[in-house]
């Protein structure tokens, strides 16, 4: 299996070391980068070129996004609350890929 290269591993582990951040939400995160090998190759890839820089979660209280977004300048991806589950009760399904995978970023890198 195929895993985050240095770059792709340095903006999981700063997703995982904010504030507010959950094991669990990182967990989750973590397994949708790695769950398709195309999509973790376009991640490596967008992340060794540096247009992946991080990721982080939306603002609680904020205006609800159900995709997410990207800021191209910033090279980083916020993530909907709404992608993830609970610690303990598993994945939020879109098919047979977690909701987390389903941001459109973390499908081929495709912005909104």
């Amino acid at each position: 299996m195929a895993t985050p290269n240095p770059e792709l591993e340095a903006a999981l582990g700063a997703f995982a070391a904010q504030p507010g951040t959950t094991l669990d939400q990182e967990a989750q995160l973590r397994a949708a980068v790695v769950a398709d090998a195309d999509r973790l190759d376009l991640l490596n890839q967008q992340a060794a070129a540096g247009q992946l820089k991080g990721f982080t979660l939306e603002a609680p209280g904020g205006a609800s996004n159900l995709t997410g977004t990207y800021d191209k300048a910033a090279g980083v991806v916020t993530v909907p609350l709404a992608s993830f589950r609970n610690k303990g009760s598993g994945f939020i399904s879109s098919g047979s890929a977690n909701k987390a995978s389903s941001h459109p970023f973390l499908h081929h890198g495709k912005q909104t």
